[in-house]
């Protein structure tokens, strides 16, 4: 509350009471005070009598009309009270004292001096005869006297000026001039007060209550929205502003010098007074005072948030009065209308470290933005970069969770194995500048664990930069520059950083930046700084290397070795190892290409992790070429050196991730059936399984058990994008054991050029016909492991059968290859074979490519009807035979679907056509050869078969076969390195049956 009070002091010459005049008061110039005048502007008056001469309504008129003529110049208010307790002047009529017997004093006016018995009495005597118009010189006309005589009462003496009210002798006047105006107003003077209110939109008003004296008035229709109030000269009076409701808006007094505040005199620009409370000194001031007011301000809410916007919540989160301190405080919890999203609060907008409740000061009714985040959802592609490890459990067993949204990093974390989760930092992302491609590792022991992202460099600086956040038992503990550009902003570049935390604190950080570059450091947090090395280049700086991926040997004790694989262009997938040495240094190995016989030109996005005895898995997806939807799951491991077989899994996959329970792997990938359809799948105990999310990308929760694992899904069908969980891995079984499709691949490479041959989707009479298992062998796998290995299991024929199969071959660069097979040759074949006695009872396909004969991409699908096979256990081989001394690689192929291409069946009939029926001895391939050749034949009976090698001279150079064969078909390789070039003849002879062909051995 604001108050205000004026003191007033004025020179006064007091004349005292004299005989010779006739009330009493004698005076001579124009006006003269008494010296005492009444505080209370406000008087009441009471009549102890009337004189007889009168009617008491004419006495009321003239008294009446005389206080009205004082009150219009000096602002006092005169009311007629019938109790004498509360009246302050008292009109009587008597014949006693100074009026005994004595006609010559009219009246007797007592002064409102203080602590008097008398003061404020107003005597007439009663010897008078009282009249109330004009008679003779007037002398006994009621209203000049009584106009008179209030002049005293209000505590002026006689004037000198002939003409006033107040001159003695009288001068009879009716009305008041300008001596008696100047005389009055000395005493008592017009104070006027009002209130001026500054209202939200700027305008001012003015109105509303103004205190004086510890009364209200309402100013509201008084002119000007002023209140005039009169007080006595020399008085200290009290103004106050009182707080209040004016405009539905609350208002209260500015006391702030440097906001225009406080009371102001006469609407100029002094400010007078600054306090609520103020004494005003009446002799010093009289005019308008004018007390400035500040409102209450309304302080709204504006919700940003992931899936509905940016949403006027029309809530108000405070009422602060203009620049005074307050508090507002936004929802904990907010759900816009007509959503069924209930978000959180994170943070202010504008101040990333607010708290709420926070303290402001406001100036105007003011908007605050609160960013409102979706526990567990995003708005973006989060799970991009399949590369980056998202999610982790830590040794805790608690899960955590790192991804972008709103474009901002979060992390999350569960203590209750996913069942809820809590945003960690205090509910606000990690880093309060724009941020994205996080990427999470952790190591043994209180938690501790390490977010790298990509963000700002500084606040107001947005030059790109990869930063650390490093946390302790859920806290951060401190956040550290691993990298910054000076050449490329934020937006510009996407760094896709990934880390790896292994023993004894060490770290080591890896980003593409034309290039893939790494960096490793030891992480205190005792001192909370990291202490880098200096940053390597892999792969001799080679700009076209994209898309890093790392994982970190954890064991303790053991040496820290970090497994970083990497994309390069779009054709190879490369790995190296950084192994620490003395001092924290660390030495990095040479360069795999681990994609080199896996069978697909193009390769990309690489996923790796290791187990705790140091064994990798690295997974990618490959496809024929950029933008195919035919994409498959490829997976390599390592131990001392890279397996010489790949698997590949699935079909259409989008991303993949892979983890490790005790010592094994489990790779998990989402799947495109069509539109926006989307299947996560995982491999478990060598069969597909389908994990019941649903989502775009996924990944999964490395564990010490199956049972502790399961898959995490980033949906994005629709909104709102969601994190969904499987169940646990162990729990999840196969939908349909029936349906479950494999195959196996045979690759031949040499010189930049990879030759593949694919089988798969085997269903003999009705049943899915599996491939055996081989050992995964490490190192290079010979010709003779692949023809031993791809061979199926067993199955078993009746009189009448039917074989489907697909196949799929080519080369991975076809302009290539027909350069490189000039003279050259490379043949897949896929035989059917009797078990017990291995005889080729049909070859069912003979591929062949050379240098006239190449296939970038080839698909069939085979439907055999078959008659006339042996009662007995048959099997499918893949066969591979060359002359290019390649390298070999094998992949086992595994879905719960297709595991190739389907096209329209071809139809064959076996009856009478690939089934043996006679003897042949066919030409020797490649001829002219160097240094080995093949030699094939068939027999349709079992019987003695004898095949030999001569000159041209008929000379016997060497026997191939000397022995008892089954019905089937056959093939020998003759190697010609020992023998000159020329012309050799080989013949065969089994029964009455004889046959010879020449060939040519030319070196």
């Amino acid at each position: 509350m604001k108050l205000f009070i004026i003191t007033i002091f004025l020179l006064l010459n007091i004349n005292l009471d004299s005989q010779e005049d006739p009330c009493g008061l004698f005076g001579t110039d124009d006006y003269h005070l008494s010296g005492y005048s009444w505080d209370n502007p406000n008087l009441k008056y009471y009549f102890r009598n009337f004189t007889s001469d009168l009617t008491e309504e004419q006495i009321r008129q003239v008294f009446t009309d005389a206080f009205n003529k004082w009150a219009n110049v000096t602002g006092l208010a005169f009311t007629e009270t019938l109790d004498q307790n509360e009246a302050d002047i008292t009109i009587r009529w008597h014949t006693e004292g100074s009026f005994y017997n004595n006609n010559a004093i009219f009246a007797l006016t007592y002064y409102p001096t203080p602590f008097h018995e008398n003061s404020g009495d107003m005597e007439f005597n009663e010897n008078i005869t009282w009249k109330v118009q004009r008679v003779g010189d007037g002398s006994s006309d009621l209203r000049y006297v009584a106009l008179h005589e209030i002049g005293h009462v209000l505590g002026l003496c006689h004037s000198g000026n002939s003409s006033a009210v107040m001159y003695y002798p009288f001068s009879h006047k009716l009305g008041l001039i300008q001596a008696d105006i100047n005389g009055i107003t000395s005493i008592y003077i017009k104070i006027k007060a009002k209130n001026e209110f500054m209202n939200p939109d700027g305008s001012i008003s003015n109105g509303g209550i103004v205190n004086v004296e510890n009364q209200d008035y309402y100013t509201d229709g008084e002119p000007n929205n002023e209140k005039t109030i009169t007080f006595n000269n020399g008085s200290q009076r009290r103004f106050e502003a009182k707080e209040q409701n004016f405009q539905s808006i609350e208002r209260k007094f500015n006391p702030y010098v440097q906001h225009n505040g406080g009371w102001f005199f006469n609407d100029g620009f002094e400010n007078v007074r600054i306090g609520t409370s103020e004494i005003i000194n009446t002799n010093v001031s009289k005019g308008l005072f004018k007390a400035i007011y500040l409102y209450k301000t309304n302080i709204s809410l504006i919700a940003n948030t992931e899936f509905n916007g940016v949403v006027p919540t029309g809530l108000t989160i405070g009422q602060i009065f203009q620049y005074e301190d307050g508090l507002i405080n936004a929802p904990s919890s907010y759900q816009p209308s007509g959503s069924n999203i209930n978000y959180k609060f994170s943070y202010w907008s504008d101040n990333f470290e607010g708290l709420n409740p926070r303290s402001i000061n406001p100036i105007e009714n003011e908007t605050y933005t609160a960013l409102y985040k979706y526990p567990h959802h995003s708005n973006t592609g989060s799970f991009a970069n399949s590369g980056q490890r998202k999610v982790i459990k830590c040794d805790y067993g608690y899960l955590h969770l790192v991804y972008e949204s709103m474009g901002y990093v979060w992390y999350e974390r569960s203590t209750d194995n996913g069942a809820s989760w809590h945003i960690m930092n205090g509910g606000k992302p990690i880093d309060k500048n724009p941020s994205k491609s996080p990427s999470i590792d952790f190591y043994y022991g209180y938690q501790r664990l390490i977010i790298v992202y990509q963000t700002w460099a500084g606040d107001n600086n947005e030059f790109a930069a990869i930063k650390a956040a490093c946390f302790k038992l859920g806290e951060l503990e401190f956040t550290t520059t691993v990298e910054q550009s000076y050449l490329s902003t934020y937006s510009e570049v996407n760094y896709k950083p990934v880390v790896g935390y292994a023993s004894n604190d060490k770290i080591a950080v890896a980003w593409e930046d034309y290039g893939v570059w790494v960096k490793t450091g030891v992480l205190s947090f005792s001192t909370n700084q990291v202490t880098w090395n200096n940053i390597v280049g892999v792969d001799n700086n080679n700009t076209a290397n994209i898309n890093p991926t790392i994982a970190a040997y954890k064991t303790t004790p053991g040496t820290a070795t970090f497994h970083l694989a990497w994309q390069n262009n779009y054709s190879t997938i490369r790995y190296c190892n950084l192994t620490e040495q003395s001092k924290g240094s660390f030495l990095v190995s040479a360069v795999d290409q681990v994609s080199q016989g896996c069978g697909f030109p193009v390769n990309y996005y690489p996923s790796i992790n290791v187990s705790n005895s140091n064994n990798v898995q690295l997974v990618w997806i490959g496809t024929p070429h950029y933008g195919s939807s035919y994409r498959k799951a490829l997976s390599r491991s390592r131990t001392t050196g890279w397996s010489s077989s790949f698997t590949q899994y699935g079909n259409n996959i989008l991303s993949l991730d892979v983890a490790f329970y005790t010592g094994s792997s489990v790779v998990s990938w989402s799947e495109n059936p069509s539109g926006n359809t989307y299947t996560n799948k995982f491999i478990k105990y060598g069969s597909v399984r389908t994990a019941g999310t649903t989502g775009k990308d996924v990944r999964i929760f490395n564990a010490s058990t199956l049972q502790d694992m399961h898959l995490v899904s980033f949906t994005t069908n629709s909104l709102p994008y969601a994190f969904t969980h499987s169940a646990n891995l162990n729990s999840i079984n196969k939908d349909n054991a029936l349906v479950m499709a494999s195959g196996v691949q045979a690759v031949a490479f040499k010189d930049g050029v990879e030759y593949f041959f694919r089988i798969g989707d085997i269903n003999f009479n009705g049943s899915n016909i599996d491939f055996e298992s081989f050992e995964d062998t490490v190192g290079v796998l010979s010709l003779e492991d692949l023809n031993t290995n791809l061979i199926t299991n067993s199955f078993t024929a009746n009189e009448n059968n039917s074989l489907v199969y697909s196949i799929e071959y080519g080369v991975t660069d076809s302009v290539l290859a027909l350069v490189r097979l000039q003279n050259k040759f490379i043949s897949f074949r896929v035989e059917l074979i009797d078990q017990l006695n291995g005889v080729v009872l049909a070859e069912l396909n003979n591929i062949q490519m050379d240098g006239n004969n190449v296939e970038k991409l080839k698909t069939a699908t085979f439907n055999f009807n078959i008659t006339g096979l042996p009662n007995s256990s048959l099997v499918i081989r893949l066969k591979v035979n060359n002359n290019l001394e390649p390298q070999y690689a094998a992949a086992v192929i595994k879905s719960d679907e297709s595991v190739l291409l389907k096209n329209n069946p071809v139809e064959l009939n076996l009856s009478g056509t690939a089934v043996i029926t006679e003897y042949s001895l066919e030409q020797n391939f490649p001829n002219p050869f160097n240094p080995s050749t093949i030699i094939k034949f068939q027999i349709p009976k079992d019987g003695f078969v004898s095949l030999k090698v001569y000159d041209i001279l008929g000379n016997e150079i060497t026997t191939l076969i000397n022995e008892e064969k089954s019905r089937g078909r056959y093939e020998v390789n003759f190697n010609g390195s020992s023998l000159a070039n020329g012309v050799y003849i080989y013949k065969i002879q089994s029964g009455d049956f004889i046959s010879s062909k020449k060939m040519i051995l030319l070196k």
